[in-house]
């Protein structure tokens, strides 16, 4: 049965992981919605992998991307992915998500086991309902859209240049000269984000300078306004002040190798480097995770090319992953791969006026312990539950439903960052110092490595590794705000 169409229409910037997300949500809820997609496709191949642990596989099942046989499914037509046809062979990921994760294991720096973890997967589904999985980022992105009942709400090359509040509304202009108007505009436009840029030129000049925390981006580079006085601003393009980036990566995805088996993960604990390896889809996902020589900031901060990553790759390629393996092995069967650095950082404030940001345009978390999609979609329930209660407690009241105010809009926000702020800022600091001990930083690490890991039992490890204890879900199902 439809559900009661709600009287909001959200305008989402970004069409991956996070923004689809919440499509999916609001539109089982009845809110309407459009995505604004800045590239001509939708889930491009990039080499990159992700990590679907049970708190994530969770709200994917409450959406309808998780069967009931827990297994993640995607249609073979995907708008702007004709090339994936001739990958899918079926109508799911069933075949390619049989082996999931279900060992562990923690190498040295000579890749030799030091650590093992047989049944992982199987403790993680008897404990939580659902078990761990590697896949292409690409294939959820995908499941996602598919899922969608209203796919022509997802439009591409909608690359966002303005935003207009108004008192009832806000106006989205894209560089194609479109215009959408909303009730409030949503930026799951990633790390970048360009809302997030243009929500903080508003805060600043609408309210007060430090409204947003006056470090958090330079004022080193001009910002163009137009039409300010109306509530009217254009995209600027300002570098980060405060955001740290401390590691880069390569990551990619290659074709298997002898020493990495089905249904296995592996992280190899380098000084100053680390490898996180997983194998998923008839393929094996990796990442080779290196310190900067020092801490960079806004401009400081490399953009890196494909000569760099060769040869930050080759500087690497004796490193030993196993008895079979190394990364050369590795790196020249890879089907995808890419440089990038590492931004950790949260946001101070995810919200101004009828504009919030979630996902990694509010907090980028280090990748390493594969938490940065479950955190993003997790905020998207969170949002949507706020919302939908906003709705429901009207109808209880007796009052009709109408339009919210800015101000009932600010309320919606402040909670649902008070409700994550402290969970993902959790999450950020626990991803970085799980990549501080797999690089070994400490000068204990070592000892760690030779006496402490090889006498760890399963339980143990989870309790290192847990994620914060808060439980997420979608509160869709119920009529209680």
């Amino acid at each position: 049965m439809a559900p009661e169409q709600q009287p909001c229409k959200v305008i989402i910037v970004g069409g991956s992981i996070a923004g689809l997300s919440l499509a999916n949500m609001l539109e089982r809820v009845g809110i309407d919605f459009v995505v604004l997609e800045a590239y001509k496709e939708i889930a491009p191949q990039v080499g990159a992998s992700i990590t679907i642990w049970p708190h994530f596989a969770r709200i994917l099942d409450q959406i309808g991307c998780w069967s009931n046989h827990g297994h993640l499914h995607v249609p073979i037509s995907v708008k702007g992915i004709d090339k994936l046809t001739s990958f899918w062979k079926g109508d799911s990921l069933r075949a390619l998500v049989d082996e999931y994760c279900n060992q562990a294991f923690y190498r040295n720096q000579q890749g030799e086991s030091v650590f093992e973890f047989p049944g992982m997967g199987d403790i993680l589904e008897r404990r939580h309902g659902y078990p761990a999985i590697f896949i292409d980022r690409q294939m959820l992105v995908s499941a996602l859209y598919q899922n969608l009942r209203h796919k022509d709400k997802v439009l591409v090359q909608k690359r966002l240049t303005q935003i207009e509040q108004m008192d009832d509304g806000v106006r989205a202009i894209t560089q194609d000269g479109s215009t959408y108007i909303g009730d409030i505009i949503i930026g799951a436009d990633g790390m970048h984000s360009c809302v997030r840029e243009i929500m903080h030129i508003f805060g600043r000049s609408f309210s007060s300078p430090d409204y947003f925390g006056k470090d958090e981006y330079s004022s080193k580079r001009p910002v163009i306004y137009r039409e300010i006085s109306s509530g009217s601003m254009t995209n600027c393009a300002v570098y980060f002040q405060e955001v740290p980036c401390t590691y880069k990566c390569i990551f990619g995805m290659s074709k298997p190798t002898k020493g990495i088996e089905k249904g296995t993960t592996h992280v190899v604990m380098g000084k100053n480097y680390s490898y996180g390896i997983g194998s998923g889809t008839g393929k094996i996902y990796w990442f080779l995770n290196v310190k900067n020589s020092e801490t960079t900031y806004g401009k400081g901060v490399p953009r890196y090319t494909v000569e760099d990553e060769q040869r930050l790759a080759e500087q690497h390629f004796k490193d030993r992953l196993n008895e079979y393996d190394t990364f050369e092995d590795v790196y020249r069967n890879r089907i995808k791969s890419r440089l990038t650095p590492l931004h950790e950082y949260q946001w101070k404030r995810w919200y101004f006026g009828r504009i919030m940001t979630i996902g990694d345009a509010s907090h980028k978390i280090h990748p390493i312990s594969g938490n940065g999609g479950a955190a993003a979609i997790e905020d998207a329930a969170t949002l949507v539950n706020e919302l939908h209660g906003k709705f429901i407690l009207q109808r209880k009241l007796g009052q009709a439903s109408q339009h919210l105010s800015t101000e009932e809009f600010q309320e919606i926000f402040a909670k649902t960052q008070r409700a994550q702020e402290d969970r993902s800022k959790q999450l950020l600091k626990q991803s970085t110092k799980i990549q501080q001990g797999d690089a070994m930083e400490s000068r204990f690490a070592p000892l760690a490595v030779k006496y402490i890991l090889p006498h760890l039992t399963g339980e143990a490890f989870f309790s290192l590794c847990r994620s914060p204890k808060n439980s997420f879900a979608l509160s869709i199902s119920s009529e209680d705000p």
